[in-house]
């Protein structure tokens, strides 16, 4: 399931915009679920050409190999060389569009952390002529890359898919806590469901984390460790500032 969640990171990007975006109350939920209810058809459909082409042995062949793609060993079952050459190609020019919109958003969070002084200070500067946060870029940039370096593909999703659900159920708890401290405050955008759907959403969240310290236990704790490194950096700002 972790394999599978990684395929719908992303969904939440709408949410890093949230504040630029004109009527949120209507227009953030038309985003989430369009956009998701036209990845699960594409999905559905990309997912049963591949049952239909290959046989299920083979697909799990691919996944137990880590570093394969599903979407070329069918192409080159049929196509040979050069269709999986062709896709390969493809994947290529998508995965960059995917990654150059991955990379934009994340840095706004730690341009806004720095602003409110719980990080590198730098990390609020912006790019004069290109009105981007560039320090916030690099630091990221750096970071990826030594992450790359430190483990397979399938390891790097199953530990970002465990902390992305990590955050998502301490953000959807924040969103109980803010009811109960905060009542009159205003609030653009609205839970749909209150309390009922941000709930299951958070036990959903807490029995995925649970799971993977069982199914996936060095990811978790590589994972677990990487988030606990911030806490002492965050006791640091916050009394620096």
């Amino acid at each position: 399931m972790l394999a599978a969640f990684w395929a719908y990171e992303g969904w939440n990007g709408i949410g890093f915009l949230g504040s630029e975006i004109k009527n949120p109350k209507r227009n953030i939920p038309i985003a989430l679920f369009g956009g998701m209810a036209i990845i699960i058809a594409a999905y559905t459909l990309v997912n049963f050409t591949y049952l239909y082409v290959l046989p299920i042995d083979n697909l799990i062949d691919v996944f137990k190999s880590q570093n394969e793609v599903a979407a070329i060993a069918v192409i080159g079952s049929f196509a040979g060389v050069v269709g999986a050459t062709i896709l390969t190609i493809l994947i290529i020019i998508t995965v960059l569009g995917c990654t150059n919109s991955t990379i934009l958003m994340p840095p706004r969070i730690y341009y806004a952390m720095a602003k409110d002084k719980l990080f590198f200070p730098k990390a609020g500067n912006i790019h004069p002529q290109y009105n981007t946060p560039v320090y916030a870029l690099w630091i990221q940039g750096i970071w990826a890359s030594v992450l790359v370096l430190s483990g397979s593909f399938d390891q790097l999703t199953d530990m970002l898919v465990f902390a992305a659900f990590f955050f998502y159920g301490a953000t959807t708890l924040g969103v109980f806590i803010m009811r109960k401290k905060e009542p009159t405050l205003e609030r653009p955008y609205k839970v749909w469901g209150y309390p009922i759907v941000p709930a299951f959403f958070l036990l959903f969240c807490a029995a995925l984390v649970i799971i993977t310290f069982f199914s996936k236990p060095r990811e978790a704790m590589i994972g677990l460790m990487l988030m606990l490194t911030g806490i002492p950096f965050y006791f640091y700002w916050r009394k620096s500032a």
